[in-house]
């Protein structure tokens, strides 16, 4: 039987990369090769071995872990910034907009009656001017709509 100080020297062993010691010391405890729990100390000795190899490798998975997935955080972070940003812009200047929309859309609604009576030849002169003035009253507040919204 294998004691308590053996294994452990074993895993020091193997700890420490050195196999070939960790195989001596497997076959010191039990000399004859042929002995079935000397072969599968021997397994279980390859195992930790490859184990603690295997470990080695996924220092890079540490490396990732530490180095680009807080950098690839940090760059989703600022495109999520910048898209909250941008989408503030826009939603400010859509409520800007709105109100601008909405007086013209009331304005051509008073003019379309009389519009409508003067391409059917049926208006009065005074109706007429009436039409003019508010056409022109439109014009200026299309215009000074239009340019606050190629500021926005």
């Amino acid at each position: 039987m294998i004691s308590l100080e053996q294994a452990k020297q074993l895993v020091e062993l193997l700890e420490q990369g050195q196999q070939e010691e960790a195989d001596s010391l497997v076959k010191s405890i039990y000399v004859d090769a042929g002995n079935p729990m000397l072969q599968e100390i021997g397994t279980l000795t390859r195992d930790l071995h490859d184990s603690l190899k295997q470990f080695n490798l996924e220092e890079r998975m540490t490396e990732i872990a530490n180095d680009e997935i807080p950098d690839a955080r940090d760059r989703l972070q600022y495109v999520i910034d910048k898209t909250e940003v941008a989408a503030n812009k826009t939603m400010d200047a859509v409520e800007r907009c709105m109100p601008m929309a909405d007086s013209l859309h009331d304005c051509l609604l008073q003019v379309r009656p009389q519009w409508n009576e003067l391409m059917h030849g049926r208006i009065e002169l005074t109706e007429f001017k009436a039409l003019c003035h508010r056409i022109d009253g439109l014009l200026e507040q299309v215009e000074g709509d239009s340019s606050e919204l190629r500021i926005s």
